[in-house]
């Protein structure tokens, strides 16, 4: 058992609370029974540490995955909640590439501009997960997407949907054109409501910043731009929220039930 918190492997762990030595090893941690058996199922967990002997500890040992007992005080420095479940894994980054994904016959992809609360990215990457969307593509400025919340927001989503990083928002609006994939931005200055627009079989939705919005220069150079009406005094949704509304709302039209 490791007991000691200056053991070399607590504090090779203790790094991975750094995004610098995250995106240096590619490595992250996942806390919790169901994110640690979702990377499983992923094929991305490398190692766990658990302070008890359950099932699923079991169930990942005789699948030959490595893992060691350590003491409760050594989880509880690793762990980001403060009443960690018992268990901690190291998982692989996944890695995707968008030319890939935009070679599909049809696409959904939920786009998300430099938001930046873990909660939100993590829900919104759980719910293009429930629709079946083809990837999530974070631009530039955008929480980082191994923060411990937005891991455990995601519920597991991350290991089973293409999540990917890349740079400013203008360039990849440009190369969607080029592949053919509708983009539609969203805006409470929107000249139609969500629920008038039809959308293509190659489809980008895009959402902005928490508190800014999109760039009024992304905004003019998507193909469609709409609005999610508000009937009471709130001024505009949560972007959680309002990426459900219209993911969901892409989705039945697309298999017909609307």
């Amino acid at each position: 058992m490791i007991d000691s918190l200056q053991n070399p492997r607590v504090k090779e762990l203790k790094k991975l609370a750094s995004k610098k030595h995250r995106d240096k090893t590619g490595q992250f941690l996942v806390e919790g029974e169901n994110l640690v058996y979702e990377a499983f199922l992923a094929k991305k967990l490398s190692a766990f540490y658990f302070t008890k002997e359950t099932s699923l500890v079991a169930k990942l040992k005789n699948r030959g995955i490595k893992g060691e007992q350590i003491a409760l005080r050594v989880l509880n420095a690793l762990a980001a909640t403060d009443e960690p479940q018992g268990i901690i894994g190291v998982a692989t980054k996944p890695s995707y590439t968008l030319l890939d994904i935009l070679k599909k016959e049809e696409l959904l992809l939920l786009i998300v501009d430099q938001v930046q609360d873990p909660g939100n990215l993590g829900t919104m990457i759980r719910t293009a997960s429930g629709v079946e969307a083809d990837a999530v593509i974070c631009t530039e400025g955008c929480v980082d997407l191994y923060n411990s919340k937005v891991l455990r927001s995601s519920a597991g989503a991350i290991f089973h949907l293409p999540v990917i990083e890349t740079g400013k928002l203008e360039p990849l609006i440009g190369l969607l054109k080029e592949n053919q994939v509708k983009t539609v931005a969203t805006s409470q200055k929107g000249s139609r409501n969500y629920f008038e627009i039809r959308y293509n079989k190659r489809t980008a939705l895009i959402l902005g910043n928490e508190g800014q919005g999109l760039d009024p220069k992304i905004i003019e150079a998507c193909g469609d731009l709409v609005a999610i009406p508000m009937w009471g005094s709130t001024e505009s949704l949560n972007v959680a929220v309002s990426a459900g509304i219209l993911l969901y709302d892409i989705a039945l039209k697309k298999r017909g039930l609307v």
